[in-house]
């Protein structure tokens, strides 16, 4: 009896080869490659491993937070094909506009786990799938500092004018991303922090050259939501070699909702449309959906009772290029399609407006959706967020609204 026992005992157990860093079979399969998005300095990276499992394809996505959420989302698909993977990759990683990098298995294995870290330290939930990914929690993996820096160069790019170079800075300091910080600074520079309490967001950021003298010096006004306390913080940076040299920023200067308001205030650009002929308003949803997932790869969607909101992002991070930083400037647009037939576009640029127009106007005529442009506004501050706020189900109605107002 005891013998019978034994020898199942012995027949469970498995050789690993000594050059893997997870067991196979436990993992999901055998690895065939990872890749990570070169997101990095945004505060958030995409992963996605692929494995072979008995000869189909198994791919794993993680979303990454390094900032507060650590392992912020997993997903896991077995038989995918290619084109599958890459729609996937698209609707999960497209909005934080970077490009993909190979990366080892021990580089995938070693942005997992650390992420995780976050998740245990702030006491936040892992994403479900846990037992999918529980091999990679518990493996043994450690990068030296030569791998840890050939990873950084793969998942994060150089800036590519002092203007980004400060916007990321500053960025990373108001999230309190301490790594991020270094890997952009000097190592025996002038860097004095901005105190912040817990990670907060840097919501504009204006950098102006101070052309007096041939160093390269420059002063930032930075507009930071901390918890929704709002600060202003001027700083004195110089930049030598492409890094952060010296970083002196004076006290911060506490400012009201109202106040933040009044310094991101931008016009907003709208084109009101509506859909003939449709065939009832779920189903059009669901049409119209695909339509848009279908001609805009960086997309996020959002459902309310009126219904659906689509955020159009830019393919890249290139709006942190300027001297001017605003957060907002991710994005080229936005489309509302309602449940009452009616269309609106809207965003701070005109250019892009007009591009998302063109873009659905020309996907519509294939489709067969016929989408009748009405009219076409300009606004001195945003109204759309307004119309959401207003429980109104026609946009019709809160355009006629808006005009008995100023009418007023």
């Amino acid at each position: 009896m005891n013998d019978n026992k034994d020898n199942n005992k012995v027949a469970e157990l498995r050789l690993i080869e000594g050059n893997l860093l997870i067991d196979p079979i436990e993992a999901g399969g055998d690895f065939v490659s990872a890749e990570a998005t070169n997101t990095r300095l945004m505060g958030v990276v995409g992963v996605h491993i692929l494995r072979d499992q008995g000869g189909d394809a198994f791919h794993q996505f993680f979303y990454i937070d390094t900032e507060e959420y650590g392992l912020d989302d997993y997903q896991s698909f077995l038989g995918m094909t290619d084109e599958e993977a890459e729609k996937k990759k698209k609707e999960l990683f497209g909005a934080l506009g970077g490009d993909w990098s190979p990366i080892t298995e021990k580089e995938a294995l070693h942005l997992i786990k650390t992420s995780s870290r976050i998740n245990i330290k702030r006491k936040l939930p892992l994403p479900d799938g846990l037992d999918e990914y529980r091999p990679i929690l518990q493996s043994d993996v450690a990068l030296t500092l030569s791998e840890l820096a050939d990873l950084w160069e793969k998942i994060a790019i150089k800036p590519r004018n002092d203007y980004e170079l400060i916007n990321y800075y500053i960025m990373r300091m108001v999230a309190s991303d301490s790594q991020g910080m270094r890997r952009l600074s000097a190592p025996r520079g002038d860097l004095r922090p901005i105190n912040v309490s817990n990670p907060g967001t840097l919501l504009r950021n204006e950098i102006t050259k101070d052309d007096s003298t041939d160093k390269n010096i420059y002063t930032s006004v930075s507009l930071m939501d901390i918890d929704k306390n709002y600060q202003l913080v001027e700083s004195k940076i110089e930049i030598v070699d492409h890094l952060v040299k010296r970083f002196i920023p004076k006290p911060a200067l506490e400012i009201s909702p109202w106040e933040t308001s009044l310094i991101l205030n931008q016009s907003e650009y709208l084109i009101y449309a509506t859909i003939k002929d449709s065939s009832g308003a779920k189903d059009d949803d669901k049409h119209f959906s695909k339509l848009m997932s279908s001609i805009f790869d960086t997309l996020t969607e959002s459902e309310y009772d009126f219904g659906t909101l689509y955020m159009v992002f830019r393919k890249n991070n290139d709006h942190v290029r300027n001297k001017i930083y605003r957060l907002d400037h991710d994005t080229l647009g936005v489309v509302c399609h309602l449940y009452t037939d009616e269309v609106v576009i809207a965003g701070n640029d005109i250019l892009h407006v007009e591009t998302i127009e063109k873009v659905l106007l020309a996907a519509s005529m294939v489709e067969k959706i016929d989408l009748e442009i009405k009219g076409r506004y300009k606004f001195p501050e945003p109204v759309l967020v307004r119309f959401i706020d207003s429980n109104l189900e026609r946009f019709s109605d809160f355009l006629e609204y808006i005009q008995k107002f100023q009418d007023s």
